[in-house]
Protein backbone atom coordinates (compact mmCIF):
# COMPACT_ATOMS: atom_id res chain seq x y z
CA UNK A 1 0.00 0.00 0.00
CA UNK A 2 2.38 2.68 1.02
CA UNK A 3 4.54 1.76 -2.10
CA UNK A 4 1.96 3.02 -4.35
CA UNK A 5 1.94 6.90 -2.26
CA UNK A 6 3.73 9.66 -3.21
CA UNK A 7 6.51 10.63 -0.44
CA UNK A 8 4.12 14.20 -0.32
CA UNK A 9 1.37 12.47 0.53
CA UNK A 10 2.87 10.35 2.56
CA UNK A 11 4.18 13.08 4.56
CA UNK A 12 1.22 14.83 5.00
CA UNK A 13 -0.53 11.55 6.42
CA UNK A 14 2.03 10.62 8.72
CA UNK A 15 1.37 14.13 10.09
CA UNK A 16 -2.39 13.21 10.93
CA UNK A 17 -1.00 10.18 12.47
CA UNK A 18 1.42 12.09 14.77
CA UNK A 19 -1.36 14.96 15.56
CA UNK A 20 -3.35 11.76 16.40
CA UNK A 21 -0.76 10.01 19.09
CA UNK A 22 0.04 13.41 20.48
CA UNK A 23 -3.75 14.05 21.36
CA UNK A 24 -4.20 10.64 22.27
CA UNK A 25 -3.87 10.84 26.20
CA UNK A 26 -6.49 13.75 26.31
CA UNK A 27 -8.93 11.75 24.05
CA UNK A 28 -11.89 11.66 23.66
CA UNK A 29 -12.17 15.11 24.85
CA UNK A 30 -14.65 17.15 26.68
CA UNK A 31 -17.92 16.10 25.16
CA UNK A 32 -18.23 12.58 24.15
CA UNK A 33 -18.22 11.15 27.73
CA UNK A 34 -16.58 7.99 26.31
CA UNK A 35 -12.91 8.17 28.82
CA UNK A 36 -13.03 4.70 29.40
CA UNK A 37 -13.08 3.10 25.66
CA UNK A 38 -9.80 2.61 24.26
CA UNK A 39 -11.68 1.80 20.87
CA UNK A 40 -13.19 5.09 20.54
CA UNK A 41 -10.09 7.21 21.61
CA UNK A 42 -8.02 5.27 18.87
CA UNK A 43 -10.85 5.99 16.26
CA UNK A 44 -11.12 8.99 16.92
CA UNK A 45 -7.29 9.85 17.16
CA UNK A 46 -6.02 7.82 13.82
CA UNK A 47 -9.49 7.04 11.94
CA UNK A 48 -9.28 9.61 9.35
CA UNK A 49 -5.42 10.02 8.78
CA UNK A 50 -6.60 5.70 7.95
CA UNK A 51 -9.10 6.91 5.95
CA UNK A 52 -6.73 9.22 3.61
CA UNK A 53 -3.58 6.84 3.81
CA UNK A 54 -6.45 3.65 1.92
CA UNK A 55 -8.27 6.38 -0.36
CA UNK A 56 -4.65 7.66 -1.93
CA UNK A 57 -3.67 4.19 -1.84
CA UNK A 58 -6.42 2.96 -3.79
CA UNK A 59 -6.86 6.16 -6.08
CA UNK A 60 -3.11 5.99 -6.82
CA UNK A 61 -3.13 2.35 -7.74
CA UNK A 62 -5.87 2.16 -9.33
CA UNK A 63 -4.93 4.90 -11.84
CA UNK A 64 -1.44 3.50 -12.58
CA UNK A 65 -2.81 0.23 -13.06
CA UNK A 66 -5.62 1.43 -15.17
CA UNK A 67 -3.27 4.10 -17.32
CA UNK A 68 -0.65 3.54 -20.31
CA UNK A 69 3.02 2.73 -19.90
CA UNK A 70 3.71 5.86 -20.73
CA UNK A 71 0.74 8.34 -19.39
CA UNK A 72 0.58 11.73 -19.83
CA UNK A 73 2.81 13.96 -17.89
CA UNK A 74 0.48 16.64 -16.90
CA UNK A 75 -2.32 14.51 -16.68
CA UNK A 76 -0.74 12.26 -13.97
CA UNK A 77 0.62 15.48 -12.38
CA UNK A 78 -2.48 16.86 -12.39
CA UNK A 79 -4.23 13.16 -10.64
CA UNK A 80 -1.81 13.20 -8.32
CA UNK A 81 -2.34 16.75 -7.28
CA UNK A 82 -5.91 15.93 -6.82
CA UNK A 83 -5.16 12.89 -4.34
CA UNK A 84 -3.05 15.82 -2.47
CA UNK A 85 -5.56 18.21 -2.16
CA UNK A 86 -7.64 15.89 -0.97
CA UNK A 87 -5.20 13.89 1.53
CA UNK A 88 -4.53 17.57 2.87
CA UNK A 89 -8.21 18.47 3.22
CA UNK A 90 -8.23 15.11 5.47
CA UNK A 91 -5.70 15.72 7.94
CA UNK A 92 -6.44 19.32 8.13
CA UNK A 93 -9.83 17.87 9.25
CA UNK A 94 -8.56 15.51 11.50
CA UNK A 95 -6.69 18.57 12.99
CA UNK A 96 -9.89 20.40 13.61
CA UNK A 97 -11.87 17.68 14.92
CA UNK A 98 -8.81 16.84 17.50
CA UNK A 99 -8.44 20.89 18.59
CA UNK A 100 -12.04 20.74 18.80
CA UNK A 101 -12.41 17.95 21.34
CA UNK A 102 -9.79 19.22 23.34
CA UNK A 103 -11.44 22.38 23.78
CA UNK A 104 -9.35 24.94 21.64
CA UNK A 105 -10.44 27.96 20.10
CA UNK A 106 -8.91 28.30 16.31
CA UNK A 107 -8.53 32.37 15.64
CA UNK A 108 -11.83 32.55 17.20
CA UNK A 109 -13.83 31.07 14.20
CA UNK A 110 -16.09 28.98 14.90
CA UNK A 111 -15.50 24.84 13.36
CA UNK A 112 -18.15 24.43 11.25
CA UNK A 113 -16.58 27.90 9.57
CA UNK A 114 -13.41 26.36 9.17
CA UNK A 115 -14.48 23.31 7.88
CA UNK A 116 -16.49 24.91 5.15
CA UNK A 117 -13.43 27.19 4.46
CA UNK A 118 -10.91 24.34 4.53
CA UNK A 119 -13.99 22.63 1.67
CA UNK A 120 -14.08 25.12 -0.28
CA UNK A 121 -10.21 25.50 -0.89
CA UNK A 122 -10.33 21.33 -1.73
CA UNK A 123 -12.73 22.62 -4.47
CA UNK A 124 -10.68 25.63 -5.61
CA UNK A 125 -7.43 23.27 -5.78
CA UNK A 126 -8.90 20.67 -7.84
CA UNK A 127 -10.88 22.74 -9.71
CA UNK A 128 -7.40 24.30 -10.86
CA UNK A 129 -5.85 21.18 -12.26
CA UNK A 130 -9.25 19.45 -13.06
CA UNK A 131 -8.99 21.07 -16.72
CA UNK A 132 -5.53 19.09 -17.64
CA UNK A 133 -6.92 15.61 -16.57
CA UNK A 134 -6.86 13.34 -20.01
CA UNK A 135 -9.86 10.46 -20.05
CA UNK A 136 -9.31 7.76 -17.27
CA UNK A 137 -11.51 5.99 -15.03
CA UNK A 138 -10.32 7.29 -11.97
CA UNK A 139 -10.73 10.93 -11.70
CA UNK A 140 -13.00 13.04 -13.92
CA UNK A 141 -16.71 12.42 -15.06
CA UNK A 142 -16.99 8.61 -16.61
CA UNK A 143 -19.64 8.47 -19.42
CA UNK A 144 -18.97 6.77 -22.42
CA UNK A 145 -19.15 9.56 -24.66
CA UNK A 146 -16.64 11.39 -22.73
CA UNK A 147 -14.22 8.44 -22.21
CA UNK A 148 -14.15 7.76 -25.98
CA UNK A 149 -14.36 11.54 -27.41
CA UNK A 150 -11.19 13.42 -25.92
CA UNK A 151 -12.24 16.80 -27.09
CA UNK A 152 -15.37 16.71 -25.47
CA UNK A 153 -13.44 15.31 -22.24
CA UNK A 154 -11.62 18.55 -22.61
CA UNK A 155 -14.42 20.90 -23.20
CA UNK A 156 -16.45 19.44 -20.39
CA UNK A 157 -13.94 19.21 -17.74
CA UNK A 158 -12.89 22.72 -18.28
CA UNK A 159 -16.24 24.00 -17.60
CA UNK A 160 -16.31 21.47 -14.38
CA UNK A 161 -13.21 22.76 -13.19
CA UNK A 162 -14.24 26.48 -13.68
CA UNK A 163 -17.47 25.50 -11.70
CA UNK A 164 -15.39 24.05 -9.00
CA UNK A 165 -13.13 26.66 -8.08
CA UNK A 166 -15.99 29.36 -8.70
CA UNK A 167 -17.63 27.06 -5.92
CA UNK A 168 -14.86 26.98 -3.45
CA UNK A 169 -14.60 30.81 -3.85
CA UNK A 170 -18.51 31.19 -2.79
CA UNK A 171 -17.84 28.54 0.32
CA UNK A 172 -14.92 29.73 2.02
CA UNK A 173 -16.43 33.65 1.51
CA UNK A 174 -19.74 32.19 3.17
CA UNK A 175 -17.38 30.28 5.79
CA UNK A 176 -15.34 33.63 6.38
CA UNK A 177 -18.46 36.34 6.47
CA UNK A 178 -21.88 34.42 6.18
CA UNK A 179 -24.07 33.47 9.22
CA UNK A 180 -25.00 29.94 9.84
CA UNK A 181 -28.25 29.84 8.59
CA UNK A 182 -27.35 31.32 5.65
CA UNK A 183 -24.09 29.49 4.38
CA UNK A 184 -26.11 25.96 3.34
CA UNK A 185 -29.08 28.20 1.32
CA UNK A 186 -25.87 30.07 -0.17
CA UNK A 187 -24.03 26.89 -1.18
CA UNK A 188 -27.44 25.12 -1.85
CA UNK A 189 -27.98 27.59 -4.58
CA UNK A 190 -24.28 27.70 -6.04
CA UNK A 191 -24.54 23.87 -6.32
CA UNK A 192 -27.74 24.18 -8.31
CA UNK A 193 -26.27 26.65 -10.58
CA UNK A 194 -22.80 24.80 -11.13
CA UNK A 195 -24.80 21.82 -11.42
CA UNK A 196 -27.14 23.49 -14.35
CA UNK A 197 -24.03 24.87 -16.38
CA UNK A 198 -22.46 21.53 -16.29
CA UNK A 199 -25.33 19.65 -17.79
CA UNK A 200 -26.00 22.34 -20.50
CA UNK A 201 -21.50 22.17 -21.06
CA UNK A 202 -22.19 18.09 -21.23
CA UNK A 203 -25.10 18.13 -23.94
CA UNK A 204 -23.43 20.99 -26.33
CA UNK A 205 -20.47 19.06 -26.62
CA UNK A 206 -21.30 15.61 -25.93
CA UNK A 207 -24.64 15.78 -28.96
CA UNK A 208 -24.15 13.93 -31.47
Amino acid sequence: MLASIGRTHLIVIAAGYAGGLAAFPWLPGLYLGLEGSLVARAAIAFLIPTAALVTCSAVETLFSRTTSNAPHVESAKAVRAVIAFTAVFMVALHGLVLLSLLGFVISGLPVHRLVVVLFGLLLVGIGNVLPRVRPNIVIGIHTRRLLVNRTAWARVHRVVGYLLAALGTIAIGAGLMLSKSQIPVVLSAAVVVGATVHLAAYWRWTRG
